[in-house]
């Protein structure tokens, strides 16, 4: 067994930068576990959790047109935001813009041929593109106000080439390392 994901690390310095901006910026605002490195940045296509070994080899084999191939998009970071869960804030994110659709497409592909394969019951329905900089465990009362000035400040980043890989995720103490999955 193996915690795995589909995903696409993101390796643009100017993520980094703005990842430890953003560290810094809200440290003073909120209690947050931030992604442990600037390494692990990632846009998820798919979550598995805990999946056999057999099952990861078919979904090798049902995802062979995409896996490890780079794909070129056209995409912006646009700013920060955040998903709720029980209407607070939970997960602080980089918004992805995908305005030319490859990453809805992509998407859309990697669903469908999950599910033919009958490695998942259904194919998600929505897809919202985006980096987890970090999970929310507490804001103070200036979390928006923070949120809002780092937005009006922000300067679009690019994301040329997405690679989607099955990403494997270790759990440790410090938080999760994310590494390819590797047979």
């Amino acid at each position: 067994m193996k915690r795995i994901f589909l995903g696409s690390f993101v390796k643009e310095k100017p993520l980094y930068d703005l990842f430890e901006h953003v560290q810094v910026v809200f440290n003073r605002e909120t209690l947050i576990k931030w992604t442990r490195t600037p390494e692990n940045l990632h846009l998820t296509w798919h979550f598995f959790g805990e999946t056999p070994l057999k099952k990861i080899y078919q979904i090798q084999e049902a995802l062979y047109d995409v896996l490890d191939k780079q794909f070129i998009v056209d995409v912006h970071i646009t700013g920060i935001d955040f998903f709720n869960r029980r209407n607070k804030p939970a997960v602080l994110y980089a918004v992805l813009s995908d305005s030319s659709g490859r990453l809805q497409h992509l998407f859309d592909q990697i669903q469908h041929q999950l599910y033919v394969h009958q490695l998942i019951q259904q194919p998600a329905e929505r897809f919202v593109p985006h980096i987890t900089l970090g999970r929310i465990k507490k804001v103070s009362s200036n979390f928006y106000d923070v949120l809002k000035v780092t937005n009006e400040q922000f300067q679009f980043i690019a994301v040329k080439i997405v690679i989607p890989q099955i990403i494997e995720s270790i759990l440790t103490p410090h938080g999760a390392l994310y590494k390819p999955f590797k047979i």
